[in-house]
């Protein structure tokens, strides 16, 4: 997931195999957009576009898929945002991780994910009946 909602791909004409990086994106629908940016068209030539799709499983808030949501999927969240904002990006929870640390959906892991899992673990713990729905508004 990025910040930048759209995945740009450059392919050369004629009969050639253009393979694009690995992006990670929420359940959803797509549109695809093929465009010329030199002068004219080609609007007769011929496109196939061929996607592999992999559903990733995760548990919202454990972040460390270690099955539980507690104080080491905080720390987990901590450390990612930490790294990234220094410029690091050994260790950066990505993939199913990234998506249980994105508490509020909003394709970036910051603060606010850490405040609302903090909140829900702290609730949970004080016998309070929560979810994330009421977590998140």
């Amino acid at each position: 997931l990025r910040e930048d909602k759209a995945v740009t791909l450059d392919a050369a004409l004629g009969k050639t195999k253009t393979e694009s990086e690995t992006v990670l994106v929420r359940g959803g629908t797509y549109y695809v957009e093929v465009r010329h940016k030199g002068i004219g068209g080609f609007s007769d030539l011929e496109y196939t576009l061929t996607m592999q799709a992999e559903m990733l499983t995760y548990t919202k808030g454990d972040a460390n898929a270690d099955g539980s949501i507690d104080s080491t999927d905080v720390f987990e969240m901590m450390y990612s945002c930490a790294k990234k904002a220094v410029g690091r990006t050994d260790d950066l929870l990505e993939g199913a991780n990234f998506l249980a640390a994105d508490i509020d959906e909003n394709d970036t892991l910051d603060s606010t994910d850490i405040f609302y899992e903090m909140l829900y673990i702290a609730s949970k713990g004080a016998g309070v009946p929560v979810d994330w729905d009421s977590i998140v508004k």
